[in-house]
């Protein structure tokens, strides 16, 4: 059945088959989580919509880079402004449909402003004093990542 399903498939036209992969396709979000440097330390968030410390991040919007995103993400939330600087990995985010870029970005320029609306507290924290018990596993692995990369 699968052999007679792909000879039908291949005979359609591009946009058809386009239209049928993108409706039985599975779906995900791309977000992206940054580590943010400064002095040697790594920027943390206090979101007012979780209860844990977390890397600055957000989601793509339509047609954005990863670098526009996260620039844009971090000055909205933090009032910094930085440059991103490179991919450090691709994951995806156990349990939940999303992809997540991980990216190192310096500061270029400001200080550290929240709103309270989106994010209670932000700060930076030196690598060995991290509030660890306050944060997801998936995102201490995150630290993990950045500690081989950075520190290899």
């Amino acid at each position: 059945m699968k052999i007679i399903l792909y000879k039908i498939y291949k005979v359609l036209p591009v946009w058809l088959r386009w239209i049928i992969s993108y409706i039985i396709s599975e779906k995900f979000i791309v977000g992206i989580s940054a580590f943010v440097t400064k002095n040697k330390q790594i920027l943390l968030l206090n979101n007012t919509y979780q209860y844990y410390w977390a890397l600055p991040g957000g989601y793509l919007k339509r047609d954005e880079s990863f670098k526009e995103s996260i620039e844009r993400e971090l000055k909205e939330e933090t009032g910094l402004t930085v440059s991103m600087e490179r991919v450090l990995k691709i994951k995806n985010v156990p349990h939940k449909p999303v992809i997540d870029v991980l990216v190192l970005c310096n500061v270029i320029k400001g200080e550290i402003k929240v709103d309270g609306k989106e994010v209670k507290e932000a700060r930076f924290f030196d690598l060995d004093k991290l509030p660890l018990e306050d944060m997801p596993k998936f995102q201490i692995d995150y630290i993990d990542l950045f500690r081989k990369d950075t520190f290899k």
